[in-house]
């Protein structure tokens, strides 16, 4: 009667409840490279200053605005007007326009590393991805080894084929195997939440790195 009610509770834990299956959006390595180059949350904000320091060569170059003076005389009983127009002279002009072209080449460069700096984030955080979803699989085959070996274990005890001890043995190897598993599971969500930062993609489905690690040419500028 004990061997028989081991053997039910061996059959029970070896089935494992199905887990939901949430959406995921594969995404290949030359992809997030893309998609990092583009729209990375560095880039866009370095684009941006770029685009302020282009604007700030055309204010340099414009003149100031004019100043308009009424003047009146309660004696003469007179009305005087004028405008004034600072202009800039002895290459005022010329200094101040080429300083806003420096500092916009400044920033022009800037955001040329901020691009490679995104290329290289996004290329370790798919990388990552990769890793860890490869250990995942092979954590997740290694439970489910595990479960065979101690079912198998399980009856052969409860028919007397097999020591109570195997038995304790294979469980203790599944319940391991197990919780190896889902800690390579949620390893696999971490980095693919740092993959989608990276990515500016912090909405929508999970991002799941698709094909093998192909780094390609270096970034020539």
């Amino acid at each position: 009667m004990v061997r028989r009610l081991v053997f039910v509770l061996a059959l029970s834990l070896v089935t494992v409840p199905a887990r939901a299956q949430t959406p995921q959006r594969p995404i290949s390595l030359a992809e997030a490279r893309d998609v990092a180059v583009r729209v990375g949350p560095g880039v866009l904000l370095g684009e941006e200053r770029e685009a302020v320091s282009r604007a700030q060569v055309e204010v340099a170059g414009a003149l100031a605005n004019p100043t308009l003076t009424l003047q009146s005389a309660r004696l003469t009983a007179r009305v005087s007007a004028g405008v004034s127009v600072p202009v800039p002279l002895f290459g005022q002009r010329a200094t101040a326009v080429a300083a806003s072209r420096a500092d916009a080449e400044s920033v022009r460069l800037d955001t040329t590393v901020l691009r490679i700096e995104a290329r290289w984030s996004a290329t370790r955080a798919w990388l990552d991805l990769w890793e860890a979803q490869e250990r995942a699989r092979t954590t997740e085959l290694a439970a489910r080894e595990a479960e065979r070996l101690a079912a198998i274990a399980a009856e052969r005890f409860a028919s007397g084929s097999a020591p109570r001890l195997d038995a304790v043995r294979t469980s203790a190897d599944r319940a391991r195997a197990r919780a190896e598993a889902q800690a390579t599971s949620a390893s696999v969500a971490a980095a693919g939440a740092r993959l989608a930062i990276s990515l500016g993609a912090t909405e929508g489905p999970a991002l799941r790195a698709e094909g093998a690690p192909d780094l390609g040419p270096l970034p020539s500028r």
